[in-house]
């Protein structure tokens, strides 16, 4: 404006320009500062109302004028000291007026018509530069704070995501504390029951005994809602990973069939197992194919009223190279409404406090989870009062069938015999697990020697060169991971010598079970991982396979 106001000062002698431009606010006219011949304090200061004076009534009727005379106008009504003559031109900029260039003479009749004609062309022209340069500097205004905007969305989606992976994080800790308070007094639990189950420690009557199973059921029970949580909470972090193998279809599904009879004779609910010859062998995750299966079959006993029936049916699709695993129950159904919440976990139809059916609400959920993981997809058909099919379709990838390697082959597997000569350390800080695992291995011919702490078992192992360490992980002072990485920093002993404590063979026995922890110990430099609860026999086959790997 202040380049344009001097070009214009050029072209005629003595004169003053000035722009005004439209002031909403306050309905004026205002100077602009950047002037031409005009004192500052003049420019500073000058207002003209709408309508009002030569230059108003220039905007108003959007016409230009010149006036050879403008103290004798009638509608002047200030200016600059001295003015003799002026003339003025509408700046319209998108077909609307936004202001006006005035030229002021202290001459008489100092501009001529074609002086005007040029002025108005000249005006014409600026308001389009001044319309671009108001539109550049509101996209300017407006790009600056867009990218404010965006630097505060990003810096409160960066507090966002810094405040969901805190939240992860102590999901993840609250869950692994659990776990391991969880797992550790069921280890004992499960492990008593185990050793009085053997009666290791002397005849029990079959009361006894019946009430020692009803405590191993409930136990195991516990613990498969405790796994259930853990994998929900691996297939959310994207750590679980499938075990690819040749899975026989037809042992699985005896097995899955197998594990909810007893409970389905307690309500004498029928069970039925129907399958495809050809669906023989095929490519998946056996564990979490029984997984899926047992829930299944699982939620149609609990759900199927005494004297009803269920069945698990298997068919493959050669065409669509898919295996449909379809169990269907007489039960209680699902009614039309329920089934947008049926696979959400922690989610139960039925959540109030006399409801009739236990649970977590996460049995459907993890079908359909770990369905998905195998490339699957679940199926259901449904309606209240008249039961229920439940269809997991998985890819047909074909495999060999393991029974056709074995046939012939009639020896048995040799079952491990417990080697009395065997030193066993356990490294443990719970007492009343140091006694149960200590007692069985005892009663089973090992000797036992015991260590409460990291520290306190690297000392023993060096002093007393146990042949197998089974080591807690979670223990105070220095943990197991940390003891085991020391243990295996020893130095290796010197040709001729007895062999040192670097090579003993380490079994991790620990209620760390998330994700992640199996790896860690053995990154350490454990020999193998046993999560617990862990079975007593389980146990000694470990030790035993561990010792004849040697």
């Amino acid at each position: 404006i202040a380049r344009a106001a001097a070009a214009l000062g050029r072209l005629w002698p003595d004169v003053n320009v000035s722009f005004l431009f439209v002031d909403e606010s306050e309905q004026a006219l205002r100077l602009h500062p950047s002037c031409y011949g005009i004192p500052p304090e003049i420019a500073a200061n000058l207002r003209i109302p709408m309508g009002q004076g030569i230059t108003g009534y220039c905007l108003q009727e959007q016409q230009p004028l010149r006036v050879g005379n403008i103290a004798a106008d009638s509608r002047y009504i200030t200016g600059v000291p001295g003015a003799g003559s002026e003339m003025a031109a509408p700046l319209i900029g998108n077909e609307r007026a936004v202001g006006v260039v005035n030229v002021e003479s202290p001459h008489l009749n100092a501009f001529s018509e074609a002086d005007l004609r040029l002025l108005t062309t000249l005006a014409s022209q600026l308001a389009t530069l001044f319309e671009k340069a108001r539109l550049d500097v509101e996209l300017e205004a407006e790009r600056a704070l867009l990218a404010q905007r965006v630097e505060e969305r990003t810096a409160e989606l960066s507090a966002a995501n810094a405040e969901l992976a805190r939240v992860a994080r102590l999901k993840d800790e609250f869950l692994a504390n659990m776990s391991h308070e969880l797992r550790t007094p069921l280890n004992a639990v499960l492990g008593m029951s185990e050793a009085l189950q053997e009666q290791v420690f002397g005849p029990l009557n079959e009361k006894q005994l019946k009430m020692l199973g009803t405590i191993s059921e409930s136990g195991h029970h516990l613990l498969s809602l405790i796994n259930d949580i853990l994998d929900l909470s691996k297939i959310e972090a994207s750590k679980l990973q499938l075990r690819l193998d040749s899975v026989i279809v037809e042992m699985v599904c005896q097995v899955a069939v197998q594990f909810v009879k007893q409970a389905a004779y307690q309500k004498r609910i029928q069970v039925s197992l129907t399958l495809d010859e050809n669906a023989s062998a095929f490519l998946a995750d056996e564990r979490r194919l029984k997984q899926i299966l047992v829930n299944l079959l699982a939620n149609a006993v609990k759900f199927t009223p005494e004297g009803g029936q269920i069945g698990l049916q298997v068919k493959g699709d050669i065409e669509r190279g898919a295996i449909h695993f379809t169990v269907w129950d007489t039960g209680i159904g699902i009614a039309k409404e329920d089934m947008d919440e049926l696979f959400k976990p922690f989610v139960q139809l039925d959540s109030s406090l006399s409801r009739q059916y236990g649970g977590t609400g996460l049995g459907l959920s993890l079908v359909q989870r770990l369905t998905e993981l195998h490339g699957g997809s679940v199926n259901v058909e449904s309606e209240a009062g008249k039961g229920s099919r439940f269809t997991v379709s998985l890819p047909w990838r074909k495999a060999e069938d393991k029974r056709m390697k074995t046939e012939g082959k009639t020896e048995p597997a040799s079952p491990f015999i417990p080697h009395p000569s065997y030193l066993i350390l356990l490294a443990e800080d719970n007492e009343t697990n140091i006694n149960t695992i200590s007692d069985y291995l005892s009663v089973k011919g090992y000797r036992v020697i015991v260590a409460r702490n990291g520290k306190e078992a690297i000392q023993r192992a060096c002093e007393d060169r146990p042949d197998v360490i089974l080591m807690d992980i979670q223990m105070p002072g220095l943990d197991g991971l940390e003891a085991i990485r020391r243990l295996r920093a020893l130095p290796s002993p010197l040709q001729g010598e007895r062999p040192g404590v670097r090579a003993t063979p380490i079994i991790a026995l620990t209620a760390l079970a998330m994700p992640g922890d199996r790896e860690r110990c053995l990154e350490a430099g454990a020999d193998e991982y046993m999560s617990k609860p862990v079975g007593l026999k389980e146990l000694i086959e470990a030790i035993e396979r561990i010792m004849n790997s040697k």
